[in-house]
C-alpha cells in the first residue's frame, strides 16, 4: 500500500534523490519540487511550469511509487539488521 507524500512536507534534497531514480523532464522536476517541498497546488505548478495537469498528476503518482519502493527497501534492511542483531545476541549468550 502506497502512503503518498504530502505537499510541502519533503526536503529538497530528498525529492532530488527520488527524482534521480526516475525519468522526468526539467519542467516536471521543477514542478514536483515546488509541489512537494513548497506545497504549491497542482494548478499553480502547471501554470508556472507550462505542464498539463494530467501529466503532472501522473508524475506525482510516479514519484510516490518511487518513494514507496525506497521505503520498502528501508523496511527490509531494518528487519534484516534486527534479525542479524538478534541472531548475534543469541550466539554470544
Amino acid at each position: 500500500m502506497i502512503i503518498p507524500m504530502a505537499p510541502g512536507t519533503e526536503s529538497l534534497a530528498r525529492i532530488k534523490l527520488l527524482l534521480s531514480l526516475g525519468k522526468f523532464n526539467q519542467n516536471t522536476e521543477d514542478a514536483l519540487c515546488r509541489y512537494f517541498v513548497n506545497g504549491m497546488d497542482v494548478e499553480g505548478c502547471c501554470f508556472i511550469y507550462d505542464i498539463r495537469q494530467p501529466n503532472l498528476v501522473r508524475s506525482i503518482k510516479r514519484l510516490n511509487e518511487i518513494n514507496d519502493t525506497v521505503q520498502r527497501i528501508k523496511d527490509l534492511d531494518l528487519y534484516h539488521l534486527t534479525d542479524l542483531t538478534s541472531q548475534q545476541q543469541g550466539v554470544t549468550q
